[in-house]
């Protein structure tokens, strides 16, 4: 997850962005380390959900995978880099946090407290998994459709989050931290 912090980092994402469709296409846009080295100013960066690269990895191939990913994107973003933590209640989290927790204290990296968030509110969440149906010529009674995993993925109140990350208030502060880093 790449945030802008000001106008310098707007036009870093629109640069990337840019990159990612003419150069890095492949089914989707994607640019590599190399690019993230080369056009990195004015952004901050988190470690993102269970399909980016560090989670990805350590689910995958293991701790010492995921902690090469942690730390290339350290050296990349110095201390713009934040590892992001979730208890959206899907499976993978209950790995991936501690993890992450453990990596951030060996490293000096910051933990931050979010929510993959898809809809605004609660009521939302069956117009979403209406909608993923709609866009994948599915329907609700289909057992192999995607589904998001829980009914989790709403946007919190900062009190939900605190009440969620109780035993770790320091990452609901940093996430406050890096919302003031933004412009």
């Amino acid at each position: 997850v790449l945030l802008a912090q000001n106008f310098t980092g707007y036009q870093t994402l629109c640069r990337l962005s840019s990159i990612g469709y003419q150069e890095g296409f492949y089914y989707r846009p994607r640019v590599d380390l190399e690019v993230l080295q080369k056009y990195n100013d004015g952004l901050i960066a988190l470690s993102g959900g269970l399909m980016g690269e560090v989670a990805w990895n350590l689910l995958n191939k293991g701790p010492d995978a995921s902690l090469e990913n942690i730390k290339a994107f350290q050296t990349i973003y110095g201390d713009r880099f934040y590892l992001e933590l979730n208890r959206t209640q899907v499976k993978g989290w209950e790995t991936v946090n501690p993890f992450l927790e453990q990596a951030g204290r060996d490293l000096g990296i910051k933990c931050v407290a979010a929510n993959d968030v898809h809809y605004l509110s609660p009521k939302d969440q069956l117009p979403q998994e209406v909608l993923i149906c709609i866009g994948t010529n599915k329907t609700l009674q289909d057992e192999s459709r995607f589904k998001l995993g829980s009914d989790q993925f709403y946007l919190k109140s900062p009190e939900e989050m605190r009440t969620l990350f109780r035993d770790n208030p320091e990452a609901c502060d940093e996430t406050l931290a890096v919302a003031e880093r933004c412009d």
